[in-house]
């Protein structure tokens, strides 16, 4: 029993030994740490190593000892906690080896703060260092971005003014076109510069493939041929921008009116009407202001196409489709076409008036009465005093026998914003040339006065 004792303690005294040597070697280790690191973790693998065979030497010998204390214990009646003085022991070894690698890292933390630290003054020495020239660069920095800015603002300006021109130009020479192809309708040519702006716009287009193409960019190239007398491009271009998707149906309607009319201007009548037409039959029924509008100008200047290839009964549908749809409309453009309307319708009345003037005067006047009814109320649907309505109306009151009403209507006629002027002077004297009556020399006298006196206060 004593040698088994023994050889206990001195195996005890082994393990105990090792500890030892283990926490002794760790300080010694701990000051070449820095320069061992790879060490230390090849040192801890070949512990660990040790640690387990150690274990296992030291299990086979505690079970060995176990039985025998256990015999021991049962002679002596002592009682001992085997299992405590085990784990005691197993768990000092492994807090020890546990101190071991808490250094380690303790050791790694410490390096990589000094690191950082140092990484730090010497980023903080630099930026004094550079601090002024640092500085003086991001003040020229900001001063450039400043000039761009600038520039930005100034090209973005340039570019919308751009747009605003080329709009304004497009915009009165839609005026001029949207009065349709009535040729006793007083048309102004566009000025010069609206021309000069739009042929510029045109030769910016030029330069992009037709295929990236939308409908303002076809539409300008139209106004653009259109404006510089290039008709039948006109025609072309507002055929493609009615061709565009989702040019949107105000857009679409308005391309076909142009083309209808600009087709009317080449002398393409049936073209004219078939473009007019389209417009009716697309929209016809839409509700939108726009639309209402687009398709009342197309009713009327179908009827216009009609009555140039002689289709009277035709021209005469189409004008009373115009009064019947839009008579009682309140808007400015729809009382404007069908003030118009009444004035086409009028007009016809007037010419079969002259032409059974000599023949049966009992038709010719029943004729002029309704010519004066259309007139009537196409002066009551002018927006602005129109020349040609008044002056038709002056000349129907005059072979009625209302001298004094003629006269009153062609002075004003003279004097109308729309239609009037030196075009309504030299209108009506060809007028005196269809289908002529007595009574015309004194029509004519009446207008050389008033003519007279309209020009003394226009040079006065």
């Amino acid at each position: 029993m004593k040698n088994m004792c023994r050889q206990k303690c001195l195996r005890f005294l082994c393990g105990a030994f090792v500890v030892c040597q283990l926490s002794v070697s760790l300080p010694a280790f701990a000051q070449t740490a820095p320069s061992v690191a790879k060490e230390l973790a090849a040192q801890k693998e070949v512990f660990q190593i040790k640690f387990d065979q150690l274990k296992e030497t030291q299990k086979s010998d505690v079970d060995s000892l176990n039985k025998r204390i256990d015999d021991a214990l049962t002679t002596t009646g002592q009682a001992v906690d085997r299992f405590g003085v085990v784990t005691a022991w197993i768990g000092g070894l492994i807090t020890v080896l546990l101190a071991g690698l808490g250094l380690l890292g303790f050791i790694t933390v410490t390096r990589k703060t000094k690191a950082e630290a140092e990484a730090e003054q010497a980023a903080q020495a630099w930026f004094n260092e550079k601090a002024a020239t640092l500085l003086k660069e991001i003040e020229r920095l900001e001063n450039r971005a400043q000039e761009v800015h600038l520039s930005m603002d100034a090209t973005v300006k340039r570019v919308n003014d751009r747009e605003v021109e080329v709009q304004q130009s497009m915009d009165r020479l839609q005026a001029i076109i949207g009065r349709g192809q009535d040729d006793k309708t007083q048309r102004s040519a566009p000025s010069s510069t609206d021309v000069s702006v739009l042929q510029q716009r045109d030769e910016e287009l030029q330069q992009q493939p037709e295929t990236s193409y939308s409908f303002d960019d076809w539409n300008a190239r139209a106004h653009a041929a259109y404006a510089g007398g290039k008709l039948t491009d006109a025609i072309y271009f507002w055929e493609r921008a009615s061709q565009v998707k989702g040019a949107g149906a105000a857009n679409v309607a308005q391309a076909l009116y142009n083309k209808g009319v600009t087709q009317g201007q080449t002398g393409d009548n049936a073209g004219a009407i078939e473009s007019c037409s389209e417009v009716i039959r697309r929209y016809g029924d839409a509700p939108e202001a726009a639309l209402r509008e687009r398709v009342a100008m197309a009713l009327f200047n179908k009827g216009v196409g009609l009555g140039r290839t002689a289709d009277y009964a035709g021209a005469i549908e189409s004008y009373n489709e115009v009064i019947r749809r839009y008579g009682d409309a309140p808007e400015a453009a729809l009382r404007e076409q069908v003030a118009m309307a009444c004035n086409e319708l009028g007009w016809r009345h007037f010419v079969e008036a002259k032409k059974l003037w000599k023949i049966d005067r009992v038709a010719a006047e029943q004729h002029l009465q309704q010519a004066r009814q259309q007139f009537d109320l196409g002066v009551t649907k002018m927006v602005v005093p129109n020349g040609v309505i008044l002056g038709n109306r002056a000349y129907t009151r005059f072979l009625q026998g209302d001298i004094e009403g003629a006269e009153a209507d062609f002075g004003a006629a003279l004097t109308a914003k729309s239609d009037g002027g030196k075009r309504l002077y030299e209108a009506t004297l060809k007028d005196f040339e269809v289908h002529p009556t007595d009574e015309d020399a004194g029509m004519g006298a009446m207008v050389e006065r008033l003519w007279q006196a309209y020009e003394v206060a226009g040079r006065a």
